[in-house]
């Protein structure tokens, strides 16, 4: 029973193509990082499920890093990941750990997480370790709490000494006092926003054949290791980590492209929710032009899209849901609708008082497994 999980068939892994194509389904834009992190576990999990011993002693690290500005999509696109190849995910916040010795949570607490979450029977599972806000454990940004230069200063060497603890576990070195966990099937990728004080390097293709200049979207995806050297990351710890991203909060085209086509998409759900209650929404072209206006302008980025949604149709939202009202068959939306210069097009029912009609039947009280792992919502 103890071997499990080794005795398992192992399942084929996902090509990396096939991983891309499987993320672009709901995130848009960002190839560069798609490809680099599909490589990155395919490569990964090839290396956890290789037989040959050689392989297993080779010390190769496929952990990335990414830096980008807040809701550029880093998140969304590793939640993804994970879910598709069903690999455990340990979440570490980068920001609340402490060296050892200090007060609060520190490295080795780290490893007791993933302990937790990988090891199963006393067998280590290919699993990804999420560090969030890394740019938090780097001492060359400026720290809007210790505005002194002493204070800074302290700041500083102690965001060293963390990340001096993180060298061990980033690294995949065997610990003696843990037998059970196998740190080399641990997958590491770290994100943070890093603010740009400086515009990035971008690379330059190595080669006697090279051309000159980089293309401009690879500038704009790649980033050389200065950049996070210069940030504040101890060249060691940036060393740990081969492959190195850089994601740019999405423009207005990437914005629309997100609202029409991806899967998971606010957009998407508030059109189901509305067909639920027999209600059509329809946005024209020009409509959701204005929506990706207003989304691409907000400073929280792509999650606007929520809050946007919100406050135009939740007056509707209630209005449907009412048993007492006239149903509405249709909504439709055009460009001033969306900026709130007019009103929208409603096209209600003929009859007064028709039922509401949902589509979904309602779940029991207590649904059994196959129901939770339904494919809706089961609100109703």
């Amino acid at each position: 029973m103890s071997n499990s999980i080794a005795k398992q068939p192992i399942k084929r892994i996902p090509l990396p193509e096939e991983i891309v194509a499987h993320l672009s389904e709901a995130i848009k834009g960002h190839n560069h990082i798609k490809q680099m992190l599909a490589c990155a576990t395919y490569a990964h999990l090839m290396k956890c499920h290789a037989k040959s011993r050689r392989m297993h002693s080779v010390q190769s690290l496929e952990n990335c890093l990414i830096s980008g500005p807040t809701a550029s999509g880093k998140s969304a696109m590793l939640q993804r990941l994970a879910s598709y190849l069903k690999m455990p995910v340990v979440t570490v916040l980068t920001g609340s750990i402490s060296p050892s010795g200090y007060k609060g949570k520190t490295c080795n607490d780290v490893l007791d997480q993933i302990e937790k979450v990988a090891v199963d029977n006393g067998v280590t599972r290919p699993t990804i370790c999420l560090w969030d806000e890394y740019d938090k454990c780097a001492y060359g940004i400026p720290d809007a709490n210790h505005d002194a230069p002493q204070a800074q200063f302290e700041a500083g060497v102690y965001k060293r000494m963390t990340q001096s603890d993180m060298l061990g576990i980033i690294q995949g070195i065997k610990l003696s006092d843990r037998p059970g966990l196998d740190l080399s099937k641990i997958l590491h990728i770290a994100c943070g926003a890093f603010p740009q004080m400086s515009p990035p390097k971008a690379y330059r293709p190595i080669g006697f054949h090279a051309p000159a200049m980089a293309e401009e979207s690879t500038q704009q995806d790649r980033v050389s290791p200065d950049y996070y050297i210069k940030m504040g990351l101890m060249a060691e710890l940036v060393g740990r980590f081969p492959r190195l991203g850089i994601m740019t909060k999405p423009d207005q085209a990437t914005i629309r492209e997100i609202i029409t086509e991806s899967v998971t998409s606010p957009f998407q759900q508030k059109l189901w929710f509305f067909k639920q209650h027999g209600t059509s929404l329809q946005f024209d072209a020009g409509a959701i032009e204005v929506l990706a206006q207003m989304v691409s302008e907000h400073p929280t980025g792509v999650r606007a899209l929520q809050l946007v949604l919100t406050q135009l149709l939740g007056d509707y939202e209630y209005e449907i849901t009412r048993s007492d009202c006239k149903r509405i068959e249709e909504i439709r939306f055009n460009r001033n609708a969306v900026a709130g210069i007019e009103e929208p097009m409603i096209i209600r029912s003929s009859l007064d008082n028709i039922p509401i009609q949902r589509t979904i039947s309602i779940p029991n009280p207590k649904p059994s497994k196959d129901e939770e792992n339904d494919d809706y919502l089961g609100i109703f």
